[in-house]
């Protein structure tokens, strides 16, 4: 019976770099006072992770199961609520979290996305937050083709679609549909973050700037900093690297602070 020794993972840079590539952060940093629409997250959600496909299943009664290697073995069983947009996660089995983790969710049919609010715990962070689709992503794959075939300007279907990309680790279908939704809509910090994040491996310049834009929209985005920060270092630009990590920490990714001190020890000491 496989089980995993630890719930939290050694993060160094390239393990990072590679697994917000999977990731592509890019959720909502807005916590929402007044969420009218009921949030849709029971059953089943399946991703592409750090160390192979996952999935985590939320039920009715209030608790979400989560299985590394998506083999029908749950390692980690925890107690989750919702208030508005923000979900509370409390460990309650497995190799678990001692303390709760705040999390701010957003889903449609296609998607679910998770972005950190509040949690201490790293390895928890790492397997939550990012993008995840349904078990059935083949067959929402090809209905948002259909609807793309109906309506081509319709820019929600591409975004749509290339989440659901990226959540099941297709970096160039997820660029095609987010380089289509950019000219329809170029007013979206969030899909020009997405693309830096799937850009940073292969063009860290069109990484760059892509962050650049986001950030020009959206200057509170600590996503917007940390993968800058990453496109940044794999770069050479290891002093601007490290100012925009310390940004990301400062506007919220304090696990960062330990992953990211060996490289940024010196820069840091002079602030």
């Amino acid at each position: 019976m496989r089980r995993l020794t630890k719930y939290s993972f050694n993060i160094s840079y390239s393990i990072l770099s590679i697994f917000l590539i999977m990731l592509f952060f890019g959720c909502s940093n807005t916590i929402s006072e007044d969420h009218n629409e009921e949030l849709n997250i029971n059953g089943n959600w399946v991703r592409i992770g750090q160390s192979g496909p996952i999935r985590i299943a939320f039920t009715e009664s209030g608790f979400v199961k989560t299985d590394f290697g998506n083999d029908n073995m749950y390692e980690v069983i925890s107690k989750y609520a919702t208030t508005n947009n923000v979900i509370t996660i409390v460990d309650k089995e497995g190799y678990s979290c001692d303390k709760p983790g705040e999390y701010i969710i957003d889903n449609d049919d296609y998607y679910l996305s998770i972005d950190l609010l509040k949690d201490d715990c790293d390895g928890r962070i790492i397997t939550t937050i990012g993008y995840w689709t349904r078990s059935n992503f083949k067959e929402l794959i090809s209905n948002l083709d259909s609807l793309i075939n109906i309506s081509p300007n319709n820019k929600d279907y591409y975004l749509s679609r290339a989440r659901i990309n990226m959540a099941i680790g297709r970096p160039n279908l997820a660029i095609s549909d987010l380089d289509k939704y950019i000219l329809i809509d170029s007013s979206n910090g969030e899909a020009f973050l997405n693309r830096a994040a799937v850009k940073l491996a292969d063009d860290t310049k069109g990484a760059i700037s892509d962050c650049e834009i986001s950030i020009s929209i959206n200057p509170n985005d600590k996503n917007a900093y940390l993968i800058l920060g990453l496109a940044q270092y794999k770069y050479g630009m290891i002093e601007d690297a490290c100012f925009n990590y310390k940004k990301s920490i400062d506007l919220g990714l304090t696990y960062l602070a330990n992953a990211q001190y060996i490289n940024c020890e010196d820069y840091w000491k002079t602030q």
